[in-house]
């Protein structure tokens, strides 16, 4: 899920952060805009009596970073056009579940960053 979930935001031409989504930290002294991933969790949602039915249901965090708040914003309007409701392949059913803003008001040149749970359904292969 996660190599295919990074592809696909790789691949996707209204997304102007190509080589700026990472999983887990966006590296010091890269430009912004810039996506970082996150799996929150990841579980087996279709356990039966005879075993796992193979759909998965997980919780990823995409936080759009900018350091201003339009940015920020537009990059995350663009994910949430991506994804939010993203069925093919082995994704079942991709979709928003949050959104959050973020910004340290304690320092300047702190970026902004909208964070977003998207709950991700799909078949593990």
């Amino acid at each position: 899920m996660e190599a295919a979930l990074r592809a696909m935001l790789v691949a996707d031409p209204s997304l102007p952060v190509k080589e700026r989504i990472n999983w887990g930290i966006h590296p010091q002294g890269t430009p912004l805009p810039a996506l970082v991933l996150n799996v929150i969790n990841d579980r087996d949602n279709s356990l039966h009596m005879q075993g796992t039915g193979g759909l998965w249901q997980g919780r990823v965090q995409i936080d759009c970073y900018g350091m201003t708040y339009t940015p920020a914003v537009e990059l995350s309007k663009a994910v949430i056009k991506l994804l939010h409701g993203y069925r093919a392949g082995d994704f079942r059913l991709i979709q928003l579940d949050t959104r959050r803003d973020h910004h340290d008001t304690g320092a300047a040149d702190r970026p902004y960053r909208i964070g977003l749970d998207f709950i991700i359904n799909y078949r593990r292969a």
